[in-house]
């Protein structure tokens, strides 16, 4: 038999998933990651010439999309932006996806440079390259950045390993050819270590519409179902390490699973160059199981291929009954194997869909779970599920607990190429580990990036992994970081047990002092040819003293490993270990390995490295105007004028019906940069934010001389509800212009959860919810309540204890009775907390009390002397106010810019004099915004903050250092907790967003801040009521 390679380290990013860890939760609560194009992907495609009603004939409006596909940490890997925007994204991603497989294994590039490791990736061309020829320029390095064989070789070149490199195309098997590939290599001797994996990016939708044939018009896989019609695309990439299993063990190296075996075949003539074959399916099983030496009878999980045809799907099943059939095991009738595919969740990967399905098995051993199959209701009527021994799983399904666990995977090209893969779950723990004695007193952790802010974001992804694993033992964390790169940036922390690490991350993260937390930028030049000892020995430490006593140990060991010298005293061995962190922090080499070499632990999953990625993409020569582009390798896209075809007028695009809908029309393509644009197209669906919310309604109430709430958008958000609202207003007498207000916002009003109601800031606005909303996605329902003030007419409430009574009967409108889930947004966080207090009060359950960066404002702010806020609120007014002045007067432009601030003090002194409904929106908002946040800051001198029972979650910004929290107020040092932590007396959940009080709801932040909500709304239905 042939020695089983070990699956080693795992890096991928799948929809909704970026990291192993994301993919398996996905895979383990059953999501399905479908959804339509996302807003910024729309940008990146030059619509000009690929329109919505091909995209809608091809079904490319829903597939499974990776988020940032545009982006790269261009400096991390040492290229210009020129050589990436020339670069096809798919190279980018394995290079970025090959470092976090690294990482995942434990390995450092170093160790492994000039290595014979080989690079076997499954891939294909993905119309960049036609992206580029549409530049504005000629771009130099397109040869290299566009082709499939560089982008393999790309990663050899960068990490120098000098074994096989080689790209592989054989369509939807191509990640599983090359996983074979690798393995071959591997078991001939031709690589020591192995990346293989797979690819699928959409750079340019380039779908024929012949092929829109094969895609599902549910936009769904229903593999194995009654109602399957196609499969969905979906993009991703997935790259695992290979490696012997004995030199694994050796390695002391975490072991997701083996693989035992492996075959790949081709139809051969059959039926048609792409048609399935029968025969040749069964032909490819026999090959694997006989080379893996292992009864198909002993398999306990399938991974199909199961694209969702019903022909095909049920000819795959065929092919394997006929295999696992031909058993000898006695009772091989009553042996029920599992089947199922990730498709279902993740939609088709094509190119990667061989890896996709490889790393779920890997995890499902490792795990010990089956996840579920989804879409699964009615059996296809060709499969007879009755007669067969396969089943599949519809729920998360355990396997037996203890010992070897075997599973297979299928995947077939388009062009007749099938490949099968057989694995077994990893030797059992007394074979990895067979020494779990921890010989180290003291341990460190050691972080270290490239630049400084990613040391710091890598050291709050390592507090918020701890928060979330408390279980995970702190030796097994330590060994794991110290296996990684070191680069320059350093962290070094000494501790002894978790609590202890993560108080101290804590310090570090917030800038305060804390003993045994080291920190510093390396200079390896310096101590290039010293070593620690010689450095150590010129500080007159009795290092040879303690060699000559423990002569088997390294001065490492010696250090770290016993509590206690009888040498030295206890202050001169604390001085020799911080001595030893400082001075590997500052470049000089440490042999860290040796601290827990006689203990054998295998490494973890551990956050990967926070690339500092931007946008990098070709903006088309047709979507700029030639005179004034500049160079298209420089010029990542940034929100480009998007035009639709006249296609579009024949299907989605509805236009403007009479007058008022024609000029709202004009308005919003001018405010959007985006022609043309229908009377049902949805302002938030098409781009919307607050501050273009502002621009839109200020120019709607100069064409249109009335006065609206921005909250009106989401009564209104198309032209032709717009158009309806306004009609209906003119009708009106002018004294008597509104429109409907309610203190309730309905953002989402559908969805199968319980519905989120979240609190506004202390400015009233809850269109700042707009983003987190659509990112919760359409099963969560989502409600904003704000001030009735804000409708300039009633007056602020100045009582929290009143407010919260009040949104308690809004909020009972829609929800009579708990649990309840509530979020509340800086000030809004005070709300929602006395809204908690109350319902509690009244014997009701509050399932999550989330606090959106909220301070404790008593405590962590003072008020500013008059003088300064007079300023500040000039400041504020000035900049809105010119901005009001210089759009509606633009043939006044330079008399305007030299009366400037004879303007602006003029308005300023005339602001509170004035009526609020006959200034200009701009003004008016800001008149109303002052009026709630004097109220405001009147309510919270008044609160009494009480300690809250139950469990509470702050979702916290990691920037906190604005220089004003509202105008007129100034932060004093915050605590990481921002005051919270001694009032929640069921514990608090801190959740790191990055980004600063502002920008942690918007792009690409709030994307973050969704997938960790969604996280704790998901445990909080599933607690115990």
């Amino acid at each position: 038999m042939r020695e089983p390679i070990a699956i080693i380290g795992i890096g991928c990013r799948f929809p909704q998933a970026r990291g192993v860890a994301a993919f398996w939760q996905l895979l383990r609560d059953g999501v399905d990651a479908i959804a339509p194009m996302p807003r910024d992907r729309r940008q990146l495609y030059p619509f000009s010439s690929f329109d919505d009603a091909a995209l809608e004939a091809i079904n490319g409006r829903w597939c499974g999309f990776l988020d940032g596909v545009d982006q790269f940490d261009a400096d991390f890997f040492g290229f210009s932006a020129s050589e990436v925007v020339a670069m096809d994204p798919q190279q980018r991603l394995l290079l970025e996806v090959s470092w976090e497989a690294l990482e995942d294994a434990a390995i450092n590039p170093e160790q492994i440079r000039g290595s014979q490791t080989g690079a076997f990736i499954g891939i294909s061309a993905n119309n960049y390259e036609a992206l580029l020829q549409t530049g504005g320029d000629q771009i130099a390095c397109i040869s290299t950045g566009t082709s499939d064989a560089i982008a393999i070789n790309r990663i050899s070149h960068y990490f120098d390993l000098q074994g096989a490199s080689i790209p592989i195309n054989t369509t939807c098997s191509s990640a599983l050819v090359a996983v074979d590939l690798a393995c071959q290599s591997i078991w001939s001797g031709q690589s020591s270590l192995a990346l293989a994996g797979g690819i699928n990016i959409f750079a340019n939708l380039g779908i024929s519409l012949g092929s829109s044939e094969l895609l599902s018009k549910n936009h769904r896989c229903q593999s194995f179902a009654a109602k399957a019609d196609g499969y969905v695309r979906s993009e991703g990439v997935g790259i695992v390490v290979l490696k012997p299993l004995s030199e694994a063990i050796k390695d002391s190296d975490r072991i997701y699973a083996m693989i035992r075996g492996s075959a790949v075949n081709h139809n051969g003539r059959g039926n048609g160059l792409t048609a399935p074959n029968l025969q040749a399916q069964e032909s490819l099983l026999r090959r694997a199981y006989h080379q893996a030496e292992i009864d198909p009878l002993t398999i306990h999980y399938l991974e199909a291929h199961a694209t969702g045809t019903l022909i095909g799907d049920a000819l795959e099943m065929k092919a394997i009954e006929r295999v696992f059939n031909s058993s000898s095991l006695e009772n091989s009738a009553n042996k029920k194997c599992q089947i199922g595919t990730v498709k279902t969740n993740i939609g088709h990967t094509e190119t990667a869909s061989g890896i996709a399905g490889l790393i779920k098995i890997a995890l499902t051993l490792h795990h010990r779970q089956i996840p579920a199959h989804l879409h699964f209701e009615m059996p296809n009527p060709y499969i007879e599920f009755d007669k067969l021994s396969l089943q599949v799983p519809t729920v998360l399904t355990p396997l037996p607990p203890e010992g070897a666990l075997y599973a297979g995977i299928s995947a077939f090209g388009m062009g007749g190429t099938n490949a099968h893969v057989v694995l077994e779950s990893a030797p059992s723990v007394s074979i990895l580990n067979p020494n779990s004695s921890i010989n180290c007193a003291y341990h460190v952790l050691l972080l270290s990036a490239k630049t400084e802010q990613a040391l710091r974001q890598m050291a709050i992804n390592y507090h918020d992994f701890l928060q979330e694993n408390p279980e995970v033992a702190i030796a097994q964390i330590c060994v794991t970081a110290m296996r990684r790169s070191q680069l320059n940036y350093r962290l070094a922390i000494i501790a002894n047990e978790i609590g202890d690490l993560q108080q101290k991350l804590s310090a570090f993260i917030s800038d305060s002092q804390s003993s045994q937390v080291f920190s510093g930028k390396a200079n390896q030049k310096k101590y290039k040819k010293q070593s620690l000892k010689s450095i150590l020995s010129a500080q007159e430490i009795s290092i040879s003293v303690l060699k000559q006593n423990y002569p088997e140990s390294t001065l490492e060991q010696i250090t770290f490993g016993f509590s206690s010298l009888p040498e030295i005293e206890p202050n001169t061995h604390q001085f020799l270990r911080d001595q030893i962190v400082q001075l590997w922090v500052h470049g000089v080499q440490v042999d860290w390995s040796s601290l827990y070499a006689s203990s054998h632990l295998v490494p973890i999953s551990l956050p990967s490295y926070p690339f500092e990625r931007q946008s990098f993409w070709v903006q088309p020569s047709s979507q700029l105007d030639s005179s004034e582009a500049p160079p298209v390798a420089e010029t990542p896209i940034t929100n480009p004028t998007k035009t639709k075809s006249a296609k579009d007028l024949e299907s989605n695009f509805v236009a403007p019906r009479d007058r008022i809908e024609q000029k709202l029309a004009t308005i919003w393509e001018k405010v959007f940069n985006m022609k043309p644009i229908g009377i049902y197209d949805n302002f938030f669906d098409i781009g919307g934010t607050s501050s273009i919310a502002v621009d839109l309604f200020a120019k709607v109430e100069q064409a249109f001389k009335s006065h609206l709430s921005l909250v009106v958008l989401f009564q209104c958000p198309t032209i032709a509800q717009l158009a309806q609202t306004l009609s209906q207003l003119n009708q009106q007498e002018q004294s008597e212009q509104s429109v409907d207000w309610s203190t309730l916002i309905p953002i989402r009003t559908e969805g199968r959860h319980p519905p989120l109601f979240c609190v506004s800031g202390i400015r009233g606005s809850v269109l700042v919810y707009a983003d987190l909303a659509k990112y919760l996605g359409a099963d969560q329902p989502f409600y904003g309540l704000q001030p009735r003030a804000l409708d300039g007419i009633h007056p602020p409430l100045t009582s929290i204890e009143e407010i919260a009574s009040d949104y308690i009967q809004v909020v009972r409108t829609v929800q009579p009775k708990g649990p309840y889930f509530f979020g509340g947004y800086s000030f809004g966080s005070h709300i929602v907390w006395e809204m908690s207090q109350q319902l509690y009060q009244q014997g009701e359950k509050v399932a999550l009390l989330a606090l959106f960066d909220g301070k404790i404002r008593s405590t962590n702010t003072v008020r500013q002397p008059f003088h300064k806020r007079i300023f500040l609120h000039y400041q504020e007014f000035k900049k809105m106010g010119f901005i009001y002045f210089f759009q509606k007067f633009p043939a006044w432009q330079e008399w305007l810019i030299g009366k400037y601030n004879y303007w602006t003090k003029a308005i300023t002194r005339r602001f509170y004099q004035r009526m609020q409904w006959q200034l200009p929106i701009y003004l008016r908002q800001s008149a109303i915004e002052e009026s709630l946040e004097k109220a405001g800051v009147e309510a919270m001198n008044k609160y009494i903050i009480q300690a809250y029972p139950d469990k509470v979650t702050l979702f916290r910004a990691d920037t906190q250092d604005s220089p004003v929290q509202g105008v007129g107020f100034v932060p004093l040092e915050l605590e990481w907790d921002l005051g919270w932590g001694k009032l929640a007396a069921g514990g608090l959940d801190i959740q790191t967003i990055s980004g600063d009080h502002m920008s942690m709801f918007h792009e690409p932040q709030v994307q973050i801040l969704a997938q960790k909500l969604q996280k704790c709304l998901h445990r909080a239905r599933q607690a115990p009521r």
